[in-house]
């Protein structure tokens, strides 16, 4: 299996859609594997130290997990176990995919070291059209949620436009009273106006 090192643009807003997308809480902890879903916690768990590419394509890994399957322990070689992971990691091909995130050289050793090749066509077609369907729902779902994001900012751009623009007004209306300022006459103060009204006197 090969990590991704790579650090989409969006992973941000992936993240968040993706957090809204699931349907259990997510948690981000320090782990020895990459993540895991826990039906007992109703939570999935992801390793703190992925970022990117891996933290996303980990993510959607497990809420397909947390949607399709109910046991927490996997047992390596066990085809139930097999097909399970399959159909998620399969699936977080194709949603990641969608995204232009690519993990085939990733999923093909992680499959492969489930034991993918053990696997018959007849096995294989039989979940596929799971793969698809919750594939399918998953990127429909993220996509109304990356939506509602960019929604979003153009209202905060707007906000933030108005206040330089009022910080550009202000800076303007200072620079202008310094300016006036400088072009009144100096106002004599009452002991330049009596030294003034006795000079020249007793000299």
């Amino acid at each position: 299996m090969e990590y991704l090192n790579q650090d989409p643009n969006n992973t941000k807003d992936l993240f968040m859609a993706l957090s809204e997308v699931s349907e259990v809480k997510i948690g981000l902890i320090p782990l020895e594997v990459d993540g895991f879903y826990s039906p007992q916690d109703n939570c999935i768990f992801i390793n703190a130290n992925l970022h990117g590419a891996d933290l996303i394509h980990t993510l959607i890994h497990e809420v397909t997990h947390s949607k399709l399957h109910t046991k927490s322990e996997a047992i390596f070689g066990d085809k139930q176990y097999t097909l399970q992971e399959l159909e998620a990691e399969s699936t977080a091909y194709i949603v990641a995919n969608n995204y232009d995130i690519d993990i085939s050289k990733y999923t093909m050793g992680y499959l492969n070291s489930w034991g993918l090749d053990k696997i018959s066509n007849e096995e294989l077609q039989g979940v596929m059209e799971n793969i698809q369907k919750t594939a399918r729902g998953l990127i429909e779902k993220i996509d109304l949620e990356l939506e509602k994001r960019k929604n979003l900012e153009p209202t905060k751009s707007k906000l933030q436009t108005e206040i330089q623009e009022a910080k550009k007004e202000q800076k303007e209306l200072l620079k202008k009273h310094e300016e006036k300022q400088k072009k009144k006459p100096k106002k004599e103060s009452k002991l330049d106006s009596f030294k003034n009204k006795f000079k020249g006197k007793g000299e």
